[in-house]
């Protein structure tokens, strides 16, 4: 809202009034070049075509001038010949004695603008000094009209183009961010934003934000599923907790009894820590600020994980087998992986439902990749819900709605690693396959 408030104090912190002050600068910044190159260049050659035209003119008119003094001193009376030819070429003839005094004033034409050219009249030996003065007729100046109008088209050519220039500015570019303006404003009351068709940066800017929303958005799901999965695995034990609590708040409970309540009800207590415990983890892990990367061989996790679990499992009645025929090197952060493959083999453990347990572990190479196989001879999952197994809280078990974060959190080490995870169903059971980036 301030920003808003902002933009109408201040217009030029929008956009579209920006482009308006760029094109009207740009306007007159070539309107201004136009009328100095008129100025210094074209206004000069125009003054030398009019000084041409003025020339010529002006030797029209002396020879003209001359063949009247001529016929005037040829005619009987050579003052009404001059004050005749005065109205009929609409001039004024001025004629002069020796001594300089007027002899004959004959007006026939506009005196606002004339040209003065004189001639020596002889008349019966006696000289006289004939003046006359021609209109100035307007059709002289005409050599500059083609320099003017050229200046007047180019403006207006200059005009058009920057009209066209700012439609086509504001149909492309203002229009378009106004509509994202509106798009933004819609997201906020809940509109899911349109795809753009556009192939430019404002429709992959556009594109951009619907992905956005659309992470968002899915974001806010899992959210949601995380939040009510976490409060079905909390209510089944706390209610739990709740009855047996209040059971031994009754009394005349025997002490076999009493034991028996307190030993589960401190079960009960740990499986919402360790739910609480699990939830935190998955919230706090940062990808790749707190990954510690060394170099290992495959050989030496392979090792790892038999020290690691082998023991364990035995005493579950669990047969570990783990087989490595790949020599490669992979970046890693070892205490990560490890907590990897304790997660899968953790799952394994639950879905057994044989009393023939067996988890395989099988290490290759695979294009440039190590390839980790971790296969379990369990009841495996549908094959509509294998996509789902890494999402959080998610189970294949119809009876329960939630299962845990353990292999979404496998997913997140390994990606955060630059790596693949997948699962896929086994001939018995589930596997899930793990590739890392061979590096040495």
């Amino acid at each position: 809202m301030q920003n808003k408030a902002a933009q109408r104090d201040n217009p030029l912190q929008s956009t579209r009034w920006r482009v308006v002050f760029i094109l009207t600068l740009a306007f007159l910044l070539n309107a201004g070049i136009l009328a100095s190159y008129f100025k210094f260049f074209l206004s000069q050659r125009s003054f030398q075509m009019v000084a041409q035209r003025y020339d010529t003119v002006r030797q029209q008119m002396y020879e003209q001038l001359e063949r009247i003094t001529d016929q005037a001193q040829a005619a009987d009376n050579w003052q009404a010949f001059l004050v005749q030819a005065a109205k009929e070429e609409k001039m004024i003839i001025e004629v002069f004695d020796a001594q300089g005094d007027p002899i004959l004033v004959a007006p026939g034409g506009n005196t606002a603008f004339t040209i003065s050219i004189t001639d020596l009249m002889i008349i019966d030996d006696t000289p006289y000094l004939v003046r006359a003065e021609y209109p100035f007729s307007i059709d002289v100046v005409a050599g500059m009209q083609p320099s003017t109008t050229l200046l007047f088209v180019e403006l207006l050519v200059l005009f058009a183009c920057t009209l066209f220039s700012g439609r086509v500015l504001y149909k492309q570019y203002i229009l378009p961010l106004e509509e994202m303006r509106n798009i933004v404003e819609g997201y906020r009351r809940g509109i899911k934003p349109p795809v753009s068709l556009r192939k430019d940066e404002l429709g992959n800017l556009q594109n951009s934000f619907v992905e956005l929303t659309d992470s968002i958005e899915n974001e806010k799901l899992k959210q949601k599923q995380i939040i009510a999965s976490i409060s079905h695995d909390i209510k089944t034990p706390l209610t739990s907790i709740m009855g047996y609590a209040e059971r031994l708040q009754h009394g005349n409970i025997s002490p076999e009894r009493t034991q028996r309540y307190l030993t589960t009800i401190y079960d009960k207590s740990r499986v919402i820590q360790q739910l609480i415990e699990e939830f935190d983890e998955y919230l706090s892990f940062d990808r790749q600020s707190e990954l510690k990367l060394e170099l290992f061989d495959a050989t030496e996790l392979v090792e790892l994980l038999r020290r690691d679990f082998e023991s364990e499992l035995s005493e579950l009645d669990v047969k570990l087998e783990i087989e490595c025929t790949c020599q490669g090197r992979v970046l890693m952060d070892i205490a990560k992986m490890r907590r990897v493959f304790g997660n899968i083999i953790g799952n394994s453990l639950k879905h057994f439902d044989t009393p023939d347990k067996r988890i395989s572990v099988v290490v290759t190479r695979s294009y440039g990749y190590v390839r980790f196989t971790i296969e379990d001879n369990g009841t495996g999952v549908p094959p509509q819900r294998l996509e789902h197994i890494f999402d959080p809280f998610y189970t294949s078990d119809e009876g329960r709605r939630v299962a845990g974060l353990g292999l979404s959190i496998c997913q997140e080490i390994v990606q955060a690693h630059g790596g693949h995870i997948w699962a896929e169903n086994a001939q018995k059971g589930l596997r899930i396959c793990i590739e890392m980036k061979i590096v040495a």
